[in-house]
């Protein structure tokens, strides 16, 4: 029942998002000074390049045991003392969990 409003509200925020960037180059964009546009640039291959980059380092801290999962499946060893098969701390113990591989 709470998923409708939710995705109607993300549906929302994404139109808002894209029509805001859509405004930005179309519009202020070419009104910048090539410091500024130079600047905003870097900002948005930053953002861009860092923000899967940070999510996949959070992963990486709340589940190690992905990370040593994915280590061998690209042919290579899990680090020590990690334990692919171990629950992180302070999680649930695996079959509680939504997802199985």
């Amino acid at each position: 029942m709470r998923t409708l409003p939710a995705l109607i509200l993300a549906a929302l925020f994404t139109v808002a998002y894209i029509a805001l960037l859509y405004a930005l180059v179309t519009w202020l964009w070419p009104l910048f000074p090539p410091w500024l546009k130079l600047i905003g640039f870097i900002l948005l291959a930053v953002f861009a390049i860092g923000s899967p980059l940070l999510v996949l380092a959070r992963l990486a801290r709340r589940h190690p045991e992905t990370g040593a999962r994915l280590v061998r499946l690209l042919g290579g060893k899990a680090p020590p003392g990690v334990d692919p098969t171990a629950n992180a701390p302070g999680r649930p113990p695996r079959d509680q969990d939504s997802h199985k591989p």
